[in-house]
């Protein structure tokens, strides 16, 4: 296989990644909203994980819920940035690690916004009990691949080529 051929490839495995996370998060916020009662936690893992359908209004711990427009604004400027580095990304054959972090951010960012421009919120619907974390957040499965694609380029930002 001649190597544009095979970049190709990859760059198509990247983007299937981003709808996938996008669809997996749609899927099941869907789910979600229809099977759980909303403000009603449902034990998961006796006293540990529990299901906890709530509407998030603003950002990360409801940060910004009493400024929609500054959040939608917020949220667009980073959705564009983020298609930016992607885009340059697999243009310019970027590690793996890289490219899969961007994906994994891009697919959750695109989850959330999505909610958010169309329902005025986002569903969140994990909640951990923990008692060392005072107030643990809800979240939901973009949070969830948001963290984990940030971890990645953690990860490759400190090790390097390692994590190629």
């Amino acid at each position: 296989m001649n190597c544009n051929v095979q970049q190709g490839v990859f760059v198509l495995i990247f983007i299937i990644i981003v709808i996938a996370i996008f669809i997996i998060d749609q899927l099941s916020k869907k789910y979600i909203n229809k099977k759980y009662i909303e403000g009603k936690p449902e034990e998961l893992v006796e006293g540990k994980v529990y299901i906890y359908n709530c509407k998030n209004e603003g950002a990360a711990f409801g940060f910004l819920k009493d400024k929609p427009i500054l959040l939608k604004i917020a949220s667009l400027s980073s959705l564009v940035s983020l298609i930016y580095s992607f885009i340059s990304a697999l243009a310019e054959n970027k590690s793996f690690g890289d490219k899969l972090s961007l994906s994994f951010i891009l697919g959750g960012s695109l989850g959330n916004l999505y909610d958010r421009f169309k329902k005025g919120r986002v569903t969140d619907f994990i909640y951990i009990d923990s008692k060392k974390i005072k107030n643990s957040p809800v979240f939901n499965f973009a949070d969830v691949f948001i963290a984990i694609g940030t971890i990645i380029y953690l990860l490759k930002s400190i090790f390097g080529k390692k994590c190629n």
